[in-house]
């Protein structure tokens, strides 16, 4: 079974992942999701990227990467931050319609999108690696960065909050926040009205955006990779890990 599925109506793709409630975020879902952005980025106009009513993603599949020793843990974070790149450098529009909850991971891969749109009830946000003993990938602080500025992007990092739809709009994270029954309309309101630019000329602006962020990244990566692996196999780390993981 796929664990990204792909609707496309009028131009527009939904590509919904369908990894069980959680949506965690392994390397097959990365795979499938690599693929399904792909295929949508050559045969629709726009793209819609969404979960399910309880999740948008909650991040990664902690007992799946805990079992990686360092160099397989490696190859996760480049092929997962390899994805995010090829999302947030898609030509076309990319919208999030975040239905359920996007946390750490979940958040990070909201954020390679275009646009945010997420339903207001009930529904929590935010980075809490931190309190993991964590930071973010490279590419992920640089795009919340770009989302809300480097001092807020410092909090939110820093004491690892998980914070409601309102507030993330109130910040510049979110786009808009909406009743759940609202959400999908919204991003394809959203997504009807980007299609009215110029493919090239949106590809442009959007290339034009991204300039400073990809060569940021690309300078970055493999340093700011490897800082993460020194934090994630210290013993605090992989004790804060294991006590999460019993959540899966």
């Amino acid at each position: 079974m796929a664990l990204v599925n792909l609707e496309i109506k009028n131009d527009i793709a939904v590509a919904r992942m369908n990894n069980g409630v959680t949506n965690a975020i392994h390397p097959e879902l990365i795979a499938d999701l690599c693929e399904t952005m792909n295929k949508a980025g050559k045969e629709s106009t726009a793209i819609i990227l969404t979960g399910n009513e309880r999740f948008f993603s909650m991040g990664f599949d902690l007992p799946r990467v805990m079992a990686f020793d360092r160099q397989g843990l490696s190859s996760f974070l480049f092929e997962f931050q390899h994805m995010l790149f090829q999302l947030a450098t898609l030509p076309v529009p990319v919208i999030s319609a975040l239905t359920g909850h996007a946390v750490a991971g979940g958040a990070i891969l909201a954020i390679a999108c275009d646009y945010r749109i997420a339903k207001s009830e009930k529904m929590k946000t935010g980075f809490n690696e931190s309190l993991l003993g964590l930071t973010i990938p490279c590419l992920a602080e640089l795009m919340l960065c770009r989302c809300v500025g480097p001092r807020k992007s410092q909090h939110l990092l820093a004491e690892g909050t998980l914070i409601t739809a309102e507030d993330a709009v109130s910040i510049g994270l979110f786009d808009e926040a909406c009743v759940l029954e609202s959400v999908m309309d919204r991003a394809f309101y959203k997504a009807r009205l980007l299609q009215e630019i110029p493919l090239e000329t949106f590809a442009a602006i959007k290339s034009n955006q991204l300039e400073d962020i990809r060569k940021k990244y690309l300078a970055r990566v493999k340093p700011k990779t490897e800082q993460f692996m020194d934090l994630w196999f210290t013993k605090e780390t992989q004790k804060r890990l294991s006590m999460a993981m019993k959540k899966f």
